[in-house]
């Protein structure tokens, strides 16, 4: 097993990153387009994506290639992209943004408040979904619990207010649930709802 974190600053090094993740919408895909073959009720799947890839010319065009290749709607595919996008070219990313969305896509920041998150952030990108970072839920030095719920909170209702819905990364157990639910969370993500599945147990076990 080989796993993320090994391989992932290798290939952003190499440039590989931006054939990994279109490979990743292309088998997103796959999987939506099984499920709606077999009759399931097909569910949205999250990709990540890459600043590389994010920013390369064509990368639209070949996201609705794929999706046209295995005729499943784009609004199936949420795609994830990191705060640090928004580092210095903030209009920048808000366009590209904004030509997914009008393809159809979902956009989801992940790990927010893992590295130099602003409330502006935000404020000037037209996202859908906000990823807090797990960061929230584990014991930090110098940090009262009641201090990051009180935080979470706060975050979590200015979301709301702006039309994303909050997702909560690395529930582990059922008093991080319990945290995550009074802080107005709308989803938790983490090993207190199951460990990583592959497609063929996820959707033995679910759909």
């Amino acid at each position: 097993m080989i796993f993320p974190d090994q391989f992932i600053p290798l290939f952003e090094q190499n440039g590989f990153c931006t054939e990994l993740d279109l490979y990743m919408v292309e088998l997103a895909c796959r999987q939506i387009r099984q499920w709606m073959d077999e009759g399931k009720e097909a569910i949205p799947i999250s990709v990540n994506q890459s600043k590389l890839l994010f920013y390369k010319d064509g990368y639209v065009e070949n996201l609705c290639e794929i999706m046209e290749r295995y005729h499943v709607p784009a609004k199936m595919i949420t795609l994830e992209i990191l705060e640090g996008l928004a580092l210095g070219d903030a209009e920048g990313l808000n366009s590209r943004i904004r030509e997914l969305k009008e393809k159809g896509f979902q956009i989801s920041m992940d790990d927010f408040g893992s590295g130099y998150s602003s409330l502006n952030i935000l404020c000037s990108l037209e996202i859908d979904e906000l990823k807090l970072d797990r960061a929230f839920l584990m014991e930090m030095p110098g940090h009262k619990k009641w201090q990051q719920q009180i935080v979470m909170e706060q975050i979590a209702q200015l979301a709301k207010k702006m039309n994303m819905t909050t997702v909560a990364e690395g529930v582990e157990t059922w008093e991080d649930e319990a945290f995550i639910l009074k802080a107005g969370c709308d989803y938790g993500q983490g090993y207190y709802y199951s460990k990583p599945l592959c497609a063929a147990e996820f959707t033995e076990k679910y759909m």
